[in-house]
């Protein structure tokens, strides 16, 4: 079993981190993409949206025009995860804060 201190990339909050990168890019991309498109059939329609759903929409006309930042931070994400992770539990026997720091950021 690998400990969540010493080596980051044998440890399994890393490979945890991987796996949620991975399932966001899969899942996020087509989400920005639909987003963005549906943006311009309401703007076409002149319907008057709510402000989380204007603010969903601009995130996501956000991260289509800056994609490379989406980009950074799905590379990015299994080492904050890994440090994270190492913060909240330096030893294998507390697993509680790691395993809700793991419920938190899978949602």
């Amino acid at each position: 079993m690998a400990s969540t201190g010493g080596r980051m990339f044998g440890s399994r909050a890393f490979r945890v981190g991987v796996l949620q990168a991975l399932l966001w890019a899969v899942i996020g991309a087509p989400l920005v993409r639909i987003c963005s498109r549906f943006g311009k059939i309401f703007k076409d329609f002149g319907t008057k949206l709510s402000d989380l759903t204007l603010g969903l929409l601009n995130f996501a006309h956000f991260l289509v025009a800056h994609w490379y930042l989406g980009v950074l931070a799905l590379v990015l994400w299994p080492v904050v995860n890994w440090g994270v992770v190492s913060i909240l539990s330096p030893s294998p026997e507390v697993v509680v804060p790691r395993r809700l720091w793991y419920c938190l950021t899978s949602l």
